[in-house]
């Protein structure tokens, strides 16, 4: 295969991912083919060698959306960008504000990767390093992030965490409720002492990109006063990720 073609082959991969991007959905075969003005063979074969890397998946309805692959890649693209000085102003306030310990965490394979935290200013909190990882089925800034997912990538992650049959119903049924709140309430469960409360933060697709959370000793655990000022700052932080995501020079400007 010579340069040209294989060029070409990337330029039409890349072309794909962004239909399905746009679309904020499944597509069909044939939607491709056309707003991609390419033979349905050909697209079809794009998307079997995208699906083998996880960045395509099929739905049992026949239709294409993006998989999980997408999902790390991206994540690990927002944490390769220095987006940490864009993201920190936000949740260093938060911190703040409650005077308890914050985190933000991303989906990794089947837990949830701590990739920023600010401490409590309190002699007794929560101890959660950066690079920690944690079961994404039990604890609150993974079921956050589980609430929100399309339901295949939801049902794929809890498949990986190996969990009982009575566990998984159990989880099931919360992440329902997680959905009509908004947000999720943890106590003693993901560690004995730590009580947590998480919310999502969503990409421009509409996804959950990453989880921020506020933890703290369960002997002063009160979410009550927690949930306005962690949705606040979970919609700042989405609002953020949608102005990089408008181009370099948003994020060369937030960054100084």
């Amino acid at each position: 295969m010579g340069s040209e073609k294989r060029i070409q082959s990337v330029g039409n991969a890349t072309r794909l991912l962004k239909v399905l991007t746009e679309a904020g959905g499944p597509l069909r075969l044939n939607d491709l083919s056309f707003r991609l003005n390419m033979t349905k063979s050909s697209v079809h074969l794009l998307l079997a060698t995208l699906a083998d890397a996880g960045f395509v998946e099929q739905t049992t309805e026949g239709t294409y959306r993006l998989g999980l692959g997408i999902f790390e890649v991206g994540t690990a693209a927002l944490q390769q960008l220095g987006l940490g000085a864009v993201l920190s102003p936000p949740l260093e306030a938060l911190a703040e504000r409650t005077r308890e310990a914050v985190t933000l965490g991303v989906l990794h394979r089947n837990e949830v990767l701590m990739v920023q935290r600010f401490e409590s200013d309190q002699v007794l909190r929560a101890s959660i390093r950066v690079g920690r990882r944690m079961p994404v089925h039990s604890s609150a800034s993974g079921r956050a992030l589980l609430a929100f997912l399309p339901k295949e990538d939801r049902d794929a992650l809890l498949a990986a965490s190996e969990i009982s049959a009575a566990e998984l119903r159990r989880v099931v049924r919360r992440l329902r409720d997680i959905r009509d709140a908004g947000y999720e309430i943890q106590r003693d469960e993901w560690a004995a002492g730590i009580s947590s409360i998480a919310a999502p933060v969503f990409g421009v697709t509409g996804a959950p990109v990453a989880a921020v959370s506020i933890s703290s000793p369960s002997s002063r655990f009160d979410p009550q006063p927690l949930i306005e000022p962690l949705l606040h700052i979970a919609n700042e932080l989405g609002r953020l990720l949608l102005q990089v995501q408008a181009g370099p020079g948003h994020l060369a400007r937030m960054a100084h």
